[in-house]
């Protein structure tokens, strides 16, 4: 079930409210195992039945120079989870801003952020299974990028991502660790 109202504010906001309730038969989820005998977790994917109940907002700005984008996400998962599941995050947001001069020149600032995931951990060689609120942490993705404009045709750019040096980990299988950056250039055609 899903109830929400979206709209505009003159041509360069639009903006959308949104929440409901979801029930899962068999939503894949992140679970993890510990291998105690040869001291290794194990990642995988398990089918369980889940319910949630959610709210979301979401906003765009959009001019000539500036645009803005942000979004956010509360979710309260409902009911018991089953041993070494892992729960999606219950809040997510992201937030955008980028200014263009010229449409020559674009330099941007991004965040994304996440709360930490609840769940369990299941001991293999083991009776049973104890919570870990602590083994996947929330985080904040702080970005930048930037932008120039040589032509119609050609375009350099650079990001930069993780400036704050978290460890984060949107899936159980990889951790990104400490600050990255990436280089490129576009070729319209």
């Amino acid at each position: 079930a899903l109830a929400g109202a979206e709209g505009r504010v003159t041509t360069c906001f639009s903006y959308a409210f949104k929440g409901g309730y979801s029930r899962y038969a068999l939503a894949p989820m992140s679970s993890v195992s510990y291998d105690a005998e040869n001291l290794r977790y194990i990642p995988a994917i398990s089918y369980v039945p889940y319910s949630k109940v959610f709210a979301a907002f979401e906003c765009r700005l959009d001019t000539e120079r500036l645009d803005m984008d942000l979004s956010a996400e509360y979710a309260r998962h409902l009911g018991e989870y089953k041993v070494g599941v892992l729960l999606p995050a219950s809040f997510t947001g992201n937030a955008s801003v980028r200014y263009n001069w010229m449409r020559r020149i674009y330099a941007g600032v991004s965040c994304e952020a996440a709360t930490a995931r609840r769940g369990s951990l299941t001991y293999l060689h083991s009776e049973g299974a104890f919570d870990r609120p602590d083994l996947f942490p929330g985080y904040v993705d702080l970005g930048v990028d930037f932008e120039y404009v040589l032509n119609r045709k050609i375009s350099v750019w650079a990001k930069g991502r993780n400036l704050m040096g978290m460890t984060i980990q949107r899936s159980i299988f990889y951790a990104e660790k400490g600050p990255y950056f990436t280089i490129g250039f576009c070729l319209n055609i």
